[in-house]
């Protein structure tokens, strides 16, 4: 039986993007400045941006692919994170430190966001109320796993700072999720098997996947430059309540014991942090963190 166009397109693709040259950071960077130098020809700043693009291609389809199995097929989210690449090349400016592929990563993922919360939901989620309902989901699993049991909506809403009312109404369109210790089967007919014991184990790389955890290092080079300017004790706080650097996040009254200040100190500080974030362009970085 032969491949459904779409797959065979999709192969293509693949194989093409493996033919695709891999750049260093500081040859992209100097792509970025060609691009943006108005004395050099239309041609040289256009072949620039392509050069800049194609060099991230592959970047940009191994985050597509996380996205899986949420409404849309692959070769759509391909074409989104594409998209977003594509953004990211036009608004990069080269001279302000982070390099383009901790940039580019931001634009992806806003894109695939955007799309799937629009185009792949059954009921559609107005794109304002997106990162609310990624935190929603968050929310629900730290208080499940806290709680040990289903929190309420007064409780998810306390935590992510929505109503009661806004928390039901987007628990109502968030898909059903599985925590990966979840059984197969509710009878335990799979003898204990859970969800991350069939997941592939180390060692079964997809040719595709870029080396060394290279998303989640741009991720945490991009939010270290967003948090830059807080003054530390903010920082600190932040990074603390929310998990940033890869720990627990921890609570108010958690916090407060550590840094020896009472809890509603602690919530001065988050809360001062907070709003310092949202008057500039880091409110985005720790959205998509949180989502």
């Amino acid at each position: 039986m032969e491949a459904p166009e779409g797959q065979e397109l999709l192969d293509l693709y693949i194989a093409e993007l493996r033919r695709m040259p891999v750049l260093s950071a500081l040859e992209q960077k100097d792509l970025a400045r060609v691009m943006r130098d108005a004395k050099r020809t239309l041609d040289d700043r256009n072949q620039a941006r392509m050069d800049l693009i194609n060099a991230n291609l592959r970047f940009a389809f191994s985050i597509a692919k996380k996205y899986q199995h949420r409404g849309l097929p692959l070769e759509d989210l391909v074409g989104e994170a594409n998209a977003g690449l594509c953004r990211a090349a036009d608004k990069y400016d080269p001279d302000v430190g982070v390099n383009f592929i901790s940039y580019a990563v931001w634009w992806i993922r806003q894109a695939l966001h955007a799309s799937i919360t629009t185009k792949a939901r059954t009921v559609r989620v107005p794109l304002g109320r997106a990162g609310d309902l990624s935190r929603v989901i968050k929310a629900q699993s730290a208080l499940r796993a806290t709680l040990g049991r289903e929190p309420t909506d007064v409780e998810v809403g306390q935590a992510c700072g929505l109503t009661p009312e806004i928390v039901e109404s987007l628990r109502n369109v968030a898909q059903p999720e599985r925590s990966l210790d979840d059984p197969l089967d509710a009878d335990g007919g799979s003898r204990g098997r859970t969800l991350a014991s069939v997941i592939s184990a180390e060692g079964d790389e997809d040719p595709m996947d870029l080396p060394g955890g290279l998303e989640e290092e741009s991720r945490r080079e991009a939010l270290r430059l967003a948090l830059a300017p807080l003054p530390a004790r903010d920082r600190k706080v932040l990074v603390l309540y929310y998990g940033l650097e890869g720990g627990e996040a921890m609570t108010l009254d958690e916090i407060g014991r550590m840094l020896g200040v009472t809890r509603e100190r602690v919530r001065q500080l988050r809360d001062r942090a907070l709003a310092a974030l949202r008057a500039g362009d880091a409110a985005s970085v720790l959205r998509d963190w949180a989502a």
